[in-house]
Parts: C-alpha cells; structure tokens; sequence
C-alpha cells in the first residue's frame, strides 16, 4: 500500500489554480461550492496526492475517475484501488492494487465518546474498553470508530451505514485492509 500526506496552512491563489485543473469535473463543481477556502484546497490537494501517486507507482498518466451511487469514487478500467481522508490541514491518499480503506481522526478527549461506546461496540470491544483507564478509552475508541469508517469507506457506504446497525449484523465478510492515522 503506497500512502502519501500533506500538511498545508495555506493555497494561493495560483497554487489553487493550477491543481483544480488536475481533477476531475465532478470534483471541480463541489470544489468551487465549498463555503470555506479550506474544504476546496481538502478536495484538490487529496486528488492531486491521488494522481502523483498512480504516476509514481502504477505508471498510470491520466486517470479516469468515476463514481458509484454514494459517491465513493474508483478509477475506471484500472486494478488500482484508493481513498482520500483528511482531518484539519492534513489530507492523505492511499492506494493498491487490493481494496483498502485509510481514514485520518482528531484525536479529542471529548467525555461523550465514552457513554456511547456500549451502543457501537461488540461486547468483545466493549469488554476491553471497560478494562483500559480514562485516556486510553479515548485512543481505542477512536481507532476502533475509524476502523470501522475505513470499512464503510471500502464499501463506498461511508454516511449511510451506522456503527449500530453494523454491530447488529453488519458483518466484516471482504478482504480489505484498514489503515487507521491519529493526527
């Protein structure tokens, strides 16, 4: 699995440019739509990272990307899988020749998190985290929570599956690799 990150604090004008060419069309309207600078420069910045990467590793110049009904994009006619996350001012792509999921998190110590772990975690999960002292419920939380966005992501589901249908019977059954990054 190839994985590269970037960290921005800003885009110029011209930078912004230059890489919103690079995207695809669709990628280009919802760009243009954001309300905040910051989300366009999210959008262009994971697919340009997107592009270096399939130019770099897989020889590919000029992809053809496509969407499925949620929206998960995939490349067309290519063996190469991806996905894009970001978190703040950091934006990552993943990609490999296997399915795959990558999915970036702040890490927060928010005391909410803890009263809903019993609702979205297995008893196995939930069994663990009861044995783990405060601040690291906070850390297995979120990875568990993540590993479990990245497997929705894989699914091209991310937003219309929730963690407590999935315990109810939503099961693991693809061979998928998760790629879990606190920033």
């Amino acid at each position: 699995m190839i994985v590269k990150a970037v960290e921005f604090e800003h885009l110029s004008e011209e930078e912004y440019k230059i890489l919103l060419e690079k995207i695809p069309e669709k990628k280009k309207i919802q760009a243009e739509k954001f309300r905040f600078k910051e989300d366009s420069w999210r959008t262009i910045l994971g697919y340009n990272l997107l592009f270096k990467i399939l130019k770099e590793n897989f020889g590919t110049e000029k992809a053809d990307i496509i969407f499925n009904e949620y929206g998960k994009p995939f490349l067309k006619g290519e063996d190469v899988f991806f996905n894009i996350s970001h978190c703040e001012n950091v934006v990552v792509c993943a990609a490999d020749t296997a399915p795959l999921g990558i999915d970036i998190q702040k890490k927060c110590y928010d005391k909410k998190i803890i009263g809903i772990a019993k609702d979205v975690f297995t008893k196995k999960e939930y069994g663990e985290f009861c044995g783990l002292g405060e601040r690291q419920k906070y850390d297995y939380f979120l990875r568990i929570h993540t590993k479990y966005a990245i497997f929705f992501i894989f699914l091209g589901k991310k937003g219309k599956v929730s963690l407590v249908s999935l315990k109810k019977g939503y099961t693991f059954s693809h061979k998928w690799r998760p790629s879990v990054y606190l920033c």
